[in-house]
């Protein structure tokens, strides 16, 4: 069952999206030889010390500061330039992107900045690396997420749903990068153990029998549907999204609003501090969608007449 990208053929299996990032980071130190590397404004990678370092929120990072990799350039992501310039002149091994911002606010990338930075990054030396774990196996409509942009990275990491709820995480690479790490450099205990790998190979099945079709298109639906019923109200800056990753982006803080929702029965996320995350199961049904959308509504309404 082939479903990673062409060129990623070599995998490093873990526990967690956070043990994903730290082998990457590995391997792209190792393969080139390198120190330094770019990460975005608002991105996040996961706590543990390694991808805390390449995790933009001062929030996570203030207690362990001077625990971080040193050499982490952040850039705000969709500025091109800024990224170049690094390449250019900075001893850069890798640049990590999520495709789509999750925890910093489901941020789509403009049409040619993933492209522009996968030739740049290769013109220069350094490599590629695609954060999917939280945008990947179909939750945009694609397997990948990098895929509506026509590129490939040279490392993706892989995690959250892979598993099924059981803890999985997988690094992907081109062979001549992967291979670099030597036995034991990098290593999991129960990596790769076979409760996670039968659990992600039935993960996979189900996706490739219609559910990322399904996700995408009623993630088309969702959206249209937010928009009609929410984007004129006076509480609401936008809506914005691909697939089943949503956001609405609010004019007021986030907080009362989210938990009147949860208290009305609709579970969201949030990021910052106005922006409310929508992240629905692949199986949603459009009945479904309307009740979220009356309840999103509801809460709306209420918060106006209290302010």
């Amino acid at each position: 069952m082939t479903v990673t990208p062409s060129g990623l053929n070599m995998a490093y299996l873990s526990n967690s999206g956070a043990e994903a990032i730290e082998a990457a980071i590995k391997i792209a130190v190792k393969s080139t030889g390198r120190k330094k590397i770019v990460s975005m404004e608002k991105a996040y990678h996961g706590k543990t010390l390694g991808a805390l370092s390449i995790t933009h929120s001062p929030k996570y990072r203030k207690s362990f500061e001077s625990m971080l990799i040193p050499g982490v350039e952040f850039v705000r992501f969709g500025d091109y330039d800024s990224i170049l310039a690094l390449l250019k002149k900075e001893d850069i091994a890798a640049v990590f992107i999520e495709p789509i911002q999750g925890e910093g606010g489901i941020n789509l990338p403009d049409p040619e900045f993933l492209s522009s930075v996968r030739e740049a990054a290769s013109g220069y030396g350094s490599l590629l690396v695609m954060d999917e774990i939280q945008s990947g196996l179909g939750r945009t409509g694609k397997m990948w997420a990098h895929e509506h942009w026509g590129i490939a990275p040279d490392i993706m990491t892989i995690g959250k749903g892979i598993g099924g709820g059981i803890p999985m995480g997988v690094t992907v690479g081109k062979r001549e990068f992967v291979e670099t790490l030597e036995i034991g450099e990098q290593s999991s205990t129960t990596g790769g153990n076979p409760l996670s790998c039968a659990a992600g190979e039935v993960v996979l099945r189900e996706l490739k029998n219609g559910m990322v079709r399904q996700a995408g298109e009623m993630g088309k639906y969702m959206l249209q549907r937010i928009r009609e019923e929410t984007d004129s109200h006076r509480l609401v800056s936008e809506s914005r999204g691909i697939g089943m990753m949503l956001a609405l982006e609010l004019k007021v803080r986030f907080v009362p609003l989210l938990m009147d929702m949860i208290d009305r029965g609709l579970i969201n996320l949030y990021s910052g501090i106005n922006t409310i995350r929508m992240l629905p199961p692949y199986t949603v049904s459009r009945e479904e969608v309307e009740k979220a959308l009356d309840i999103m509504k509801a809460s709306l309404d209420h918060r106006l007449k209290m302010q």
